[in-house]
C-alpha cells in the first residue's frame, strides 16, 4: 500500500520521513533492480530506493526476495549494502563467494528450487 502511493504520487522527502516516523513492521519483505557484493543492494529510481529506505529503517527485520536475474545487475540509487538484511531469499545458485560474504554479514541464505 506503502509504495503504490508514495510511487504514483510524489517523491516529497517529507513523505519518506513520514514513513519513518510513524510507520512499524515486523518484516519487510522487498526486491530491487539489482544485488552486487561491491554496492550491495541497487534501485533504477531515487523515489523507489527512498521508500525502501524507509521501510527497512522501521522493520524489525529486512527480507530480501532476489530472483537469479538481480545477481550482478548494477543501478543508482544504492538502497543497502548487504549488512542491511536478515534474510537473502533466492532461485540462483550463489558462488562461495557470494555465500560467505552473506555470512559474515550474518544473513541467512534460503535458496528455493524451482
Amino acid at each position: 500500500i506503502i509504495a503504490d502511493y508514495c510511487i504514483e504520487g510524489t517523491s516529497n522527502k517529507n513523505y519518506y520521513k513520514t514513513i519513518k516516523e510513524n510507520y512499524y513492521a515486523n518484516k519487510c519483505f522487498f526486491s530491487c533492480r539489482g544485488v552486487t557484493l561491491g554496492r550491495g543492494l541497487v534501485d533504477s529510481s531515487e523515489g523507489e530506493a527512498e521508500i525502501k529506505k524507509a521501510m527497512l529503517s522501521c522493520s524489525e527485520s529486512a527480507i530480501f526476495l532476489c530472483d537469479k536475474n538481480k545477481i550482478g545487475k548494477i543501478g543508482v540509487p544504492r538502497i543497502s549494502g548487504l549488512d542491511g538484511i536478515d534474510c537473502f531469499i533466492t532461485d540462483a545458485q550463489l558462488t562461495d563467494e557470494w555465500q560467505v560474504a552473506l555470512a559474515e554479514q550474518d544473513v541467512k541464505l534460503v535458496e528455493v528450487e524451482k
